[in-house]
């Protein structure tokens, strides 16, 4: 399951750094209320095995992590359809929560978004009615000559079914796609990184159709070689390579499949995608303590390396630029350090699809592929979060490190516990080499 990124981010950051919440510590358990859903069919029968997860509240997407994480664990459904969903028992920027979104899936029924009220009484229920799709029999090949396939999913080019019953290894099941186009791409992880992957695969759901057999060719990927510059010195530190690909033909009304994954980069400067998938748009973006990747669009976000890959293993370089540091001194009027105050910045990467997202932030779409062969929804450790923000502490300090050096003005936004509601702040990045830069936020009592 993977995450994108647009306008909602500057909400997704405040709940991250505990400014939606006012949280004084990332450790801190927050108090917490219960409510129930009833998953039914339509026949209004009771639906064992739903999968349910919980990811906003008043409309708000949150980020999982901290005391956040708790309220973001799948819950599934009993013999009596029931399923208990606990949130916090906290104001969101001062404002009750009044209701709650997440999303539901069962390799039977198709998935769906669903926002629900959060009533004062815990045990009142809220029914979910649940729909078939069009039942899908996917049957699977290898072009590897004796050698029996192990496990494999499925990446579908929409909010496809993330739920797959697995009748046997070359055998795959659903009745969680809905009418219309798709795109999917078959996959079989392997624990040494020489994954197999088919080609995308078009096919059409027609209204009133009840089945649709398809068949998939797996075969061994391409790998992706390659090094940071020489302008970065060695040994290289902290250092990983985000890939984003997309894969299959754009058509109207189609989106591609999306691919995602990540890897270290050596202290030499090397790294290595062992397999990807074959044909296709690729996005690489490499960051380590100092260094990111060089190329910049919109005058703000970071795009990296794009390349058009066919069916050969490939060997890159990237280009690479300084980042910097900007330290935020938080003041009230008699210039002393204000304890407690938020900041966190803007997007400031961009995908190829032109979504914005966070640099660093890093999707393994194999866990994805790991968790559907296991009959669950991929876990929220499936994206692993940078702190471009933080907290003021006694010294009224927030550093922010990794910047990368855009012409556009570092815009953050602020959350203070003197003021009712966040607002934002631009600065002046560096001007020339320097690699940290002092701004002062005045806070008012």
């Amino acid at each position: 399951m993977m995450i994108k990124f647009n306008d909602m981010l500057l909400t997704l950051l405040f709940i991250y750094f505990g400014l939606g919440f006012s949280i004084p510590s990332m450790a801190q358990k927050l108090p917490t209320r219960s409510c129930e859903l009833r998953i039914v069919d339509s026949k209004e029968a009771p639906i064992e095995g739903a999968l349910f997860s919980l990811h906003s509240f008043n409309g708000n997407y949150f980020v999982p992590v901290g005391p956040m994480a708790e309220f973001a664990k799948q819950r599934q459904s009993n013999s009596r359809g029931i399923i208990e969903v606990h949130y916090p028992n906290l104001p969101l920027f001062g404002t009750p929560l009044e209701y709650a979104g997440g999303s539901i899936h069962h390799p039977d029924f198709l998935s769906q978004d669903i926002q629900f009220q959060l009533a004062l009484d815990a045990k009142k229920e809220r029914t979910i009615e649940m729909k078939h799709g069009v039942d899908v029999r996917i049957d699977l090949n290898s072009d590897i000559d004796d050698q029996p396939l192990k496990p494999c999913g499925v990446v579908f080019s929409k909010s496809g079914p993330p739920l797959i019953r697995r009748v046997r290894n070359d055998r795959l099941e659903t009745r969680a796609i809905a009418y219309g186009t798709w795109q999917a791409m078959f996959v079989q992880p392997d624990a040494n990184g020489a994954t197999l992957f088919s080609s995308a695969t078009t096919f059409q759901l027609q209204e009133k159709q009840s089945s649709l057999a398809l068949n998939g060719l797996l075969e061994t990927g391409i790998a992706i070689r390659g090094k940071l510059d020489a302008s970065v010195p060695r040994p290289i530190r902290n250092g990983r390579v985000l890939l984003y690909m997309l894969v299959g033909t754009a058509m109207e009304g189609i989106d591609p499949v999306e691919w995602h994954d990540y890897v270290p980069i050596h202290e030499n400067g090397t790294f290595e995608f062992p397999s990807v998938p074959k044909g296709g748009r690729l996005q690489l973006i490499a960051f380590c303590e100092g260094w990111i990747s060089k190329e910049i669009v919109r005058d703000h976000f970071v795009e990296g390396k794009i390349l058009e890959i066919k069916n050969a293993d490939i060997n890159v370089e990237l280009s690479m630029n300084r980042t910097y540091k900007a330290r935020f001194h938080m003041e009230d009027d008699s210039k002393n350090p204000v304890k407690g105050v938020n900041l966190s910045c803007f997007a400031n990467q961009q995908y190829l699809t032109g979504s914005n997202t966070m640099l660093g932030v890093m999707i393994k779409s194999i866990r994805s592929i790991d968790a559907q062969i296991e009959g669950r929804l991929a876990e929220t450790g499936n994206v692993v979060w940078p702190s471009f923000g933080g907290a003021s502490g006694e010294d009224g300090i927030v550093e922010v490190d990794g910047l990368p050096r855009v012409p556009k003005r570092l815009s953050v936004n602020i959350t203070s516990p003197f003021a009712k509601s966040p607002w934002t702040e631009s600065f002046d990045g560096p001007s020339g080499d320097e690699l940290i830069i002092e701004h002062t936020i005045r806070i008012a009592p």
